[in-house]
């Protein structure tokens, strides 16, 4: 658990929202599970021997008198309590206060105390009530924790359940991946969990339910799969739900766990229920997708929420409104999502028939959901058409590398080789009418095409060399000191996720030069961890207007290798003679890579609260800002003298 995972959070939920009949207790419990080894080559007497096990629990709980829930920072102060305890090569501090400042600043809200000190509705140690209840296991998401959904567990023990909330730990130490054998680490959890709960006097026998957000609604899928004691089981936006082609790597980590034995749907022989949101293949349509659902012939229920974001399950829009003691009624899927859980688990666990159907009738009425189950929206690779050419210097003939090609309007691009070629991918049934061609040093060019002409022809492409030049500044008195502007973030565990998987993805940030000229000396950035062998990208220096990215300034490409080590890497900059001033946008873009490196990442040190991030997909294609975290690019510059 090295890494600091902010990308999922919880809102608390009034409790007047879903009607209860108890208040939520909540303890924690911590278990070692002796049939797994945790720490490699350790010997028995290490306390990380074997597997350990933290366990958040909600419960049916009585009235408190005097007693003050507990606040939120209680449950993110987890992050690093639990960070240092699975591991013991490093210390962490600071991480959980780095997640609430995150939190805030994605949020936009200004006073990280008022998230910090939010009132939940859970009550630690609380007496709780002496009889069984049924026991839900609730699965984590990727890398997360109990926050990101404290509300729905709070109104789950509310309405008569113990809530077992399992974190995504994977193998030692702690980091979780799409791996099977890290994957399975959490199963693992939850199988541990479920025999020793079940045997408390707490526990109504035979009541069992399994529940989980995104990567928890895959890992519930495969606990289903390992067990007979599960009665039910829901899935919140699940990736069991996989839609190939956004991530190569991702891809072949799924094949690789559909191949398992025991990844079989006819095992699965209890009711089974999948939440969906929409969206899903607005940036990576998909060459397929797979769905289990289609494959169970135990009762299955499917809804998709065609205006909710994979967040929106976790309530993240909500929390400003809620911290300010505003209406949640302008939030109103979340508030669906928990009256679903509840209704689903009170008809197959708590005996409690109808209110299900009737809600469900109420989303279709509502245009709420549909139950139209995904089709893939993307490229077959059997029949998809792939648009070929070249793109050629108009005056010397000579082909031009890293040249971008994309499709106006559409979130389809790439970047020609070093022989001046490119294959572009084009989605079944659709129809492009143009291509987009643009090189830094040359004029761009939009080239119409007709349908049918792309399908087996090479289109042969120039491009005319730009002869408007940057203004030559001479330099003849001294320079004043250099300074560095930027983000000198070289941080491990705060860091911007950079996945390479079309050519021409670009990352970048705004930087302000002053008014006068100054001349550029050096661009940095800290590669934090790689997933790739080699690869190169591109520096690109655009002036910044309207709050977003405009042409580009540079004549020339300025490339940069990366290799397959972290670290800190510097590019030379002083033999360009740049001399710039304003607001300009810089960014790294890539251009070359096998196609064996596109299910690649880098992660690219950060830092929070020192201005924003963006990112687009593919090449020129649309730009998308990340508020609160900013990418680690520097840039050491020089003003001039007044002289």
């Amino acid at each position: 658990m090295k890494r600091l995972y902010a990308f999922f959070l919880c809102v608390i939920l009034p409790a007047s929202l879903i009607g209860q009949s108890y208040k939520a207790g909540y303890c924690s419990i911590f278990l070692t599970d002796s049939t797994r080894l945790y720490k490699p080559d350790s010997d028995p007497g290490d306390k990380l021997h074997f597997r350990p096990v933290e366990v958040d629990v909600w419960y049916p709980a009585e009235t408190i008198t005097g007693s003050a829930p507990m606040p939120f920072q209680a449950f993110t102060n987890l992050l690093e309590q639990r960070s240092n305890r699975f591991q013991d090569d490093t210390v962490y501090t600071g991480m959980s206060a780095a997640l609430v400042q995150f939190l805030c600043a994605n949020l936009n809200i200004p006073d990280t105390s008022k998230l910090s000190h939010f009132r939940t509705n859970s009550y630690k140690n609380a007496p709780a009530i002496k009889q069984p209840f049924p026991l839900i296991i609730y699965m984590c998401a990727y890398d997360g924790m109990s926050y990101e959904n404290i509300p729905l567990l709070e109104s789950l023990a509310a309405n008569g359940y113990v809530v077992a909330a399992i974190t995504s730990v994977g193998r030692y130490p702690g980091n979780m991946s799409t791996k099977n054998a890290d994957l399975l680490q959490q199963v693992g959890d939850g199988l541990f969990v479920l025999n020793y709960l079940q045997h408390q006097d707490n526990i109504a026998a035979g009541k069992i339910g399994v529940m989980g957000y995104s990567w928890g609604g895959l890992a519930a899928t495969l606990m289903v799969m390992h067990t007979d004691k599960v009665s039910a089981v829901l899935s919140l936006d699940g990736s069991e739900m996989h839609y190939y082609g956004d991530s190569p790597e991702e891809d072949s980590d799924f094949n690789a766990l559909r191949k398992e034995p025991y990844f079989r749907a006819s095992t699965i022989n209890v009711p089974y229920a999948y939440l969906e949101s929409g969206h899903k293949q607005d940036d990576y349509p998909a060459d397929s997708v797979f769905n289990l659902l289609s494959s169970l012939h135990s009762p299955s229920r499917y809804f998709r929420f065609a205006d909710g974001s994979h967040e929106d399950f976790s309530c993240l829009p909500s929390l400003p409104a809620l911290i300010a003691g505003t209406s949640t009624n302008n939030h109103p899927l979340y508030r669906q999502y928990c009256l679903f859980s509840l209704g689903f688990f009170n008809e197959y666990l708590g005996n409690k028939t109808g209110a299900l159907r009737e809600q469900e009738s109420a989303l279709l009425r509502q245009h709420l959901a549909d139950t139209t189950y995904p089709t893939a929206a993307g490229v077959s690779p059997e029949n998809a058409t792939l648009l070929k050419g070249i793109v050629r210097d108009g005056l010397t003939g000579k082909p031009l590398a890293f040249a971008n090609i994309s499709v106006p309007g559409k979130q389809m691009g790439t970047v020609t080789a070093q022989n001046g070629s490119f294959q572009l991918p084009v989605g079944v049934g659709k129809r492009i009418d143009s291509i987009r061609v643009s090189m830094v040093g040359y004029r761009d060019t939009i080239c119409s095409i007709t349908n049918g002409q792309e399908q087996g022809k090479i289109l042969l492409l120039t491009l005319q060399p730009n002869i408007t030049k940057l203004t030559e500044t001479v330099v003849v008195a001294h320079l004043r000191p250099a300074r560095i502007i930027g983000s000198t973030s070289t941080s491990k565990s705060m860091s911007f996720g950079f996945p390479l998987k079309f050519l021409g993805s670009e990352i970048g940030s705004r930087m302000q030069l002053g008014k006068k000229d100054v001349l550029l000396k050096r661009f940095r950035f800290t590669v934090a961890a790689n997933r790739l062998d080699t690869a190169v990208f591109r520096l690109n220096i655009y002036r910044f207007s309207n709050g977003l990215p405009a042409e580009n300034i540079l004549q020339q490409n300025i490339l940069v290798g990366v290799g397959n080590s972290p670290g800190t890497y510097a590019i030379d900059l002083a033999e360009y003679k740049l001399f710039l001033h304003g607001d300009v946008f810089v960014s790294l873009e890539w251009v070359q890579g096998s196609a064996s490196q596109k299910n690649g990442a880098i992660f690219l040190s950060a830092a929070l609260l020192h201005g924003a991030t963006w990112h687009r997909t593919v090449s020129q294609g649309e730009w998308k800002k990340f508020g609160a975290v900013s990418v680690g690019f520097n840039m050491t510059v020089q003003p001039l003298t007044d002289d």
